[in-house]
Order: structure tokens, then sequence, then C-alpha cells
């Protein structure tokens, strides 16, 4: 569970900085 969710964490974390990039 611990894993799965830092990495969702991460991801999503990744995909807003993306977003967020321009």
């Amino acid at each position: 569970l611990g894993i799965a969710f830092t990495e969702a964490l991460a991801l999503i974390g990744f995909v807003v900085f993306i977003l967020l990039m321009p």
C-alpha cells in the first residue's frame, strides 16, 4: 500500500508539474 500510494502521489505531482509548466 505504501509503495503504491507513494508512486501514485509522485505520478500526480509530475502531471501537475507538466500542466503548470507553461
